[in-house]
């Protein structure tokens, strides 16, 4: 089973799935394995058990099954986590900044109500399946550790302006009618080029797990370098030309409820999941109505597709209004064209509410190839549409933990480089 988180934290904060309290000594290791060194970061190790113990606990929350196969596929990953997290605390430590045992507490009694537990029942689970508490306690203490470093640092610059927010509204109008998009993601760094194929090779992974049902929010959680893995990879409403290359253009081509294989970015490997589309500004549906008028170029009287799109782009010039295009069809004998009466904008397909409605009474649009024809779409009426824009202090809000993200993001990037690791094979 899975669990995830929702709502309440902050951004550039890392939280696990799930947090527990429990003692140290219900898990045995054997002198050996905990002597056998996996890392070294800054001088301080971290043993092979440490990066097994940490597998089993993703693997747990993510709702995956632990086995001996399943463990040694994401353990490349696991111990990256544990390397970054080693370097976060170092961090802390060097500013002075604490985290007490009573703020790991509060954050167990939070995420075991949001995941509709009873007080315990984290406990018990992770007792079940032999997990010690120091995995979860280091792992927790980084992350809340991570994020008070990033507010002490970067709290100044984040700031967002009242000329910030205009200059995104101000685009936000400008951009009326076309789509937005609200994505989750799953973000892999690659630290070092070297480790470019490793890193690609646990995308695929978690692609496969994520075809075969895994939950997405839960693996976000658990595997994702991006901030958003706080929120189960939830990124917000997005525009296409907000996202890196070349994810502006895989987007535009997906549909709600999809996920995307992995994708190379400048800085990892993506994946996408789609949640929902709609298009920036768009009224309520009940709220806009739509005259309109269809000028239809099929495939007919021998036509085929190139010459119906050349027919289309010399008859645009022609219309003026739903009179004139009534009159050019009937001229061309367009038999298949015609008035679709008053309709409810939001009753349309989402590539023709995104065509018309940026239009303007007596305005038709671009020739649209559309069920094996070419249509334009003439406004005969539209009722007036005032543009929904989103609240000021939610888009504040928004642009704030953007900004976290990226200098967050930086930072960590330069501890890696400026380290020393040492990862024994």
């Amino acid at each position: 089973m899975a669990f995830t988180i929702s709502g309440g934290i902050q951004p550039v904060m890392r939280y696990p799935v799930f947090l527990f309290l429990f003692s140290v000594g219900l898990l045995v290791i054997t002198p050996a394995r905990a002597e056998q060194i996996a890392a070294v970061v800054n001088k301080e190790i971290i043993t092979a058990y440490d990066v097994e113990a940490r597998t089993k606990l993703a693997l747990l929350s993510s709702g995956l099954t632990s086995t001996p196969e399943t463990r040694a596929r994401f353990a490349p990953q696991m111990l990256r986590a544990l390397i970054d997290e080693r370097l976060q605390l170092q961090e802390a430590r060097r500013l002075r900044l604490t985290i007490e045992d009573k703020d790991i507490a509060a954050a167990i009694a939070e995420l075991e109500k949001q995941n509709k537990m009873p007080v315990g029942g984290l406990v018990q689970m992770l007792q079940k399946n032999n997990i010690p508490y120091r995995t979860m306690e280091q792992q927790v203490r980084a992350n809340l550790a991570w994020g008070e470093v990033v507010r002490a640092r970067f709290y100044n610059r984040s700031q967002i302006s009242d000329d910030d927010i205009a200059a995104v509204v101000d685009r936000l109008k400008l951009n009326q009618g076309q789509a937005e998009y609200r994505l989750a993601e799953i973000f892999l760094a690659i630290p070092r080029a070297e480790q470019a194929s490793q890193i690609e090779a646990t995308a695929s992974r978690l692609f496969t797990q994520l075809q075969q049902g895994g939950n997405f929010p839960a693996l976000a959680n658990q595997f994702s370098d991006s901030a958003s893995s706080a929120i189960g990879g939830d990124i917000g409403w997005v525009m296409a030309s907000d996202l890196d290359k070349p994810l502006d253009q895989l987007v535009a081509q997906m549909r709600p409820g999809q996920i995307a294989p992995p994708v190379r970015t400048a800085d990892g490997f993506t994946i996408i999941f789609m949640r929902e589309r709609r298009l920036i500004g768009a009224p309520n549906a009940g709220a806009a109505s739509i005259n309109l008028y269809q000028t239809v170029i099929d495939l007919t009287d021998g036509r085929d597709r190139e010459e119906a799109q050349e027919m289309a782009d010399d008859i645009l010039p022609d219309i003026n209004g739903c009179a004139s295009a009534e009159a050019v069809s009937k001229a061309k004998g367009l038999g298949n064209s015609g008035t679709l009466g008053t309709l409810k904008l939001g009753d349309l397909p989402p590539l023709l509410q995104q065509t018309v409605l940026p239009l303007k009474v007596g305005q038709t649009s671009k020739p649209l190839w559309w069920n094996g024809k070419y249509i334009l779409l003439t406004v005969c009426q539209k009722t007036d549409i005032a543009m929904q824009l989103p609240d000021k202090e939610r888009l504040r809000d928004r642009l704030r933990s953007q900004k976290l993200e990226r200098l967050a993001r930086t930072y960590l990037n330069e501890l890696q480089n400026t380290a020393f690791i040492d990862v024994r094979k």
